[in-house]
């Protein structure tokens, strides 16, 4: 018996133990909605300075659990849990990791270990990182591009971006066939809910309301992460997820853009091939064609449908040597929470989908 094999028997006789924190946030909020419901996972604590003592439903009414928050240190958490979710804003998953060497299983939601390096973190975040020795040990993790098994039995896993996950992905089957060259245009338009739930003064309801606008032009932190995993999937033709020194053979312009949504991140990738060809829809249905939450559709895709899961929906166009690909998916599910679960998922040798398969909102 394999050693995923014993992991995945010995779950199905008692349930994973897990931790969240940064559990009173939007993407903490999801962690629990999913992990609730999830048939071989038992939450044992939701972590939240600003919600302790409160029950889990005065920051999510549409949890019905008998849990509290509560304010405890990381290390806490990684003696009460198997998996500690990182719910956490950029720069504080750095400290919650360092105060936790011992954890088994950790997944961070933030932006801190997504990088290879301290000095593209640097450039990425504008500021430095404060643990760069613990980078390698985490695996970036976005299932659809590892390769088989390469999650399984992981200890450290960084969750990828909400943005980079709808361009990655879009993206993914022109990089493995070396395809994309000169420069990729990539927009992506995301709903209020990815900046967080505290508001500001440009993400707040009479901001946001009825207004669309680009931000982060050409300094966007995911920019980079998309660049990299681009780069990583053309050099080996599918996923080394975690390989440092990888340059992209070709020039990313990614903007991001405020749409007054709640929930969705959708992403249009323009590229010009070296030729013009007849089989990219066929490429992206083989490159896909094991992917569990993948959806590959000639022509252009849209959000509604996808509020609430893990799924991505993928949009193929051709004329001639260009190509349009569009993706959509949900910023709090498959590009956050969802993400982190069907990591945990492989991690411990579980079936991929376990706790995912709900179906999203229409209309």
């Amino acid at each position: 018996m394999s050693s995923a094999e014993a992991t995945t028997k010995r779950h199905l006789q008692r349930p994973v133990s897990c931790a969240v924190l940064g559990a009173g946030g939007y993407a903490g909020g999801e962690l629990l909605r999913i992990l609730l419901a999830h048939p071989q996972a038992e939450v044992v604590l939701a972590a939240s300075r600003s919600q302790a003592g409160k029950t889990i439903d005065t920051a999510h009414p549409n949890l019905d659990s008998n849990l509290r928050f509560e304010d405890v240190p990381p290390s806490v958490a990684a003696e009460r849990a198997e998996v500690v979710f990182l719910a956490l804003s950029h720069g504080e998953s750095v400290a919650a990791v360092r105060e936790m060497p011992k954890a088994k299983i950790v997944i961070d939601l933030s932006g801190d270990f997504r990088l290879a390096t301290a000095e593209e973190y640097a450039l990425a975040y504008g500021k430095k990182h404060e643990a760069p020795e613990l980078i390698p040990a985490f695996r970036y993790g976005c299932p659809e591009l590892a390769r088989p098994g390469e999650l399984g039995g992981a200890t450290r896993i960084a969750n990828p971006g909400c943005f980079a996950t709808g361009a990655a992905l879009a993206l993914a089957p022109l990089a493995a066939k070396g395809l994309l060259r000169g420069t990729v245009v990539v927009n992506g338009v995301t709903g209020a809910s990815g900046s967080g739930v505290t508001p500001s003064a440009g993400t707040h309801f009479p901001a946001r309301d009825g207004n669309f606008k680009a931000y982060k032009v050409l300094s966007h932190q995911h920019e980079p992460e998309i660049a990299q995993t681009l780069a990583r999937v053309a050099s080996k033709g599918t996923a080394a997820l975690h390989a440092p020194g990888v340059k992209p053979g070709f020039e990313l312009v990614f903007t991001a853009h405020s749409a007054p949504l709640t929930r969705g991140i959708h992403t249009t990738a323009t590229v010009e091939l070296p030729d013009a060809r007849s089989d990219v829809l066929e490429i992206y249905r083989g490159y896909f064609e094991k992917a569990r939450f993948v959806k590959v559709r000639e022509g252009p895709i849209e959000l509604k449908g996808l509020a609430g899961t893990n799924k991505v929906s993928i949009g193929v166009a051709t004329r001639g040597r260009h190509v349009v690909v569009t993706s959509a998916i949900d910023n709090m599910g498959k590009g956050a929470a969802g993400q982190a679960v069907q990591n945990m998922n492989l991690v411990l040798g579980l079936d991929e989908a376990a706790g995912l398969g709900f179906s999203g909102l229409y209309p």
